[in-house]
């Protein structure tokens, strides 16, 4: 009878204890923090992650099997966290910045060039993205980060058929993308056999708050690559076969300006080039 009396009494006994002076003890909080790598030169270079003075990992590389670290951190489970992202086993920082979390919480990083140091953002990813219509086409988007550029960009594209003299841009713009600096644009679909294998692209860029245009198309009668507006990344990946099917599917690539150290297609003119593409 008494070690059923007791067994009742068990979650009464429980409920004091978790209390002080009549007031429940706030339970611990935690949150998830997954921090992954979009792109960097680096591929080589482990890193040490920081949250809040707790190392979350000493191994992020950008490769398939390290590729990401998350951990379950103890602290608040909104707000602002201290991040810290060093050259494992060096004082070298390469980012010291402050993100929002709010439970479950999951960032990329990107570093473009090799003297680049990595930017954080939330998002961008491409696994959902539908494949292209047809075998015949592929998908471009593009990033930037050039605070010469405004803060949201247009780029208009026009199509060109290269097996024609002289050279020129269809009349009518065959589509446009919206950039934002820092993120990701959507994808464009991008017939490539229109022309067979002579289907090609050039963009204009605009400036949409006033319609002010920031480069144009300029076509130079030779070389072709000297063009203002010339697509590397669209133009590398033209169909190289004789079924006239391009290589790739998708395309993510930058959008730069090209300074001296760059070649003349390149030089004094924003360009593309390509990040990463993902073939058939």
């Amino acid at each position: 009878m008494k070690k059923y009396i007791l067994f009742l009494l068990l979650p009464f006994l429980c409920l004091a204890a978790c209390q002080k002076d009549g007031e429940a003890v706030p339970q611990p909080e935690f949150y998830q923090l997954t921090l992954s790598w979009f792109f960097t030169p680096h591929a080589e270079t482990a890193f040490q992650v920081i949250v809040d003075g707790t190392v979350v990992t000493d191994s992020l590389l950008f490769n398939q099997g390290q590729n990401f670290a998350s951990k379950l951190i103890p602290g608040p489970s909104q707000g602002l966290k201290h991040l810290v992202l060093k050259v494992t086993g060096t004082d070298s920082t390469v980012l010291d910045t402050s993100v929002m979390v709010n439970g479950k919480t999951s960032y990329q990083l990107l570093a473009i060039s090799p003297d680049e140091k990595p930017r954080i953002y939330q998002g961008a990813g491409s696994g959902t993205e539908a494949d292209p219509s047809q075998p015949s086409a592929g998908k471009i988007r593009y990033y930037y980060y050039d605070t010469q550029l405004p803060e949201e960009v247009k780029m208009v594209f026009y199509r060109v058929n290269l097996g024609v003299r002289p050279i020129a841009a269809e009349e009518t713009p065959f589509g446009e993308l919206r950039l934002k600096r820092g993120e990701f644009s959507p994808y464009l679909e991008l017939p490539m056999t229109v022309y067979g294998r002579n289907t090609t692209y050039l963009f204009k860029l605009i400036d949409p708050s006033n319609d002010a245009i920031i480069q144009d198309i300029v076509i130079f009668p030779t070389p072709f690559t000297r063009t203002k507006g010339y697509s590397e990344s669209i133009y590398a990946n033209r169909p190289p076969t004789a079924d006239g099917l391009p290589v790739y599917k998708f395309i993510t690539s930058i959008l730069k300006m090209g300074g001296p150290e760059d070649p003349v297609p390149r030089r004094d003119k924003y360009h593309d080039q390509p990040l990463f593409q993902t073939t058939w």
